[in-house]
């Protein structure tokens, strides 16, 4: 995964499903990159890639290591600008646009993004 192993992220891809994706590459490129940057900002430095299909759709899912997200925050995360009090308090910071990217760019493909991220125990 290039720049990610260099900047200390592993990324692991699971057994992932075989078929064709008819999606924008840009779009579907963006949201990865953003999901994968979150990943290096906030977690102990490794994330996994999966993909699941159902009937006519493909999930896509990135997991991580990190703190996870409060409960109550999971649906405020894609809103433009909205940032938790970790990711306030974390110097690598960001603009707070990422997840809105993304849950753009899944609106634009026809899909949804899913605030499924939770806080670890």
């Amino acid at each position: 995964m290039g720049s990610y192993d260099a900047e200390g992220l592993d990324i692991r891809l699971s057994e992932l499903p075989a078929g064709t994706v008819l999606a924008d590459r840009e779009l579907l490129s963006r949201s990865i990159s953003n999901l994968l940057g979150n990943s290096r900002k906030y977690s102990a430095g490794q994330a996994v890639i999966s993909a699941g299909v159902s009937d006519s759709a493909v999930s896509i899912s990135i997991s991580d290591n990190g703190p996870g997200v409060e409960e109550g925050q999971l649906d405020k995360i894609f809103e433009l600008e909205y940032r938790t009090d970790a990711a306030r308090r974390n110097p690598a910071g960001g603009s707070g646009i990422g997840l809105a990217v993304v849950k753009k760019a899944a609106e634009q493909m026809h899909g949804r993004s899913s605030g499924t991220a939770r806080k670890s125990r």
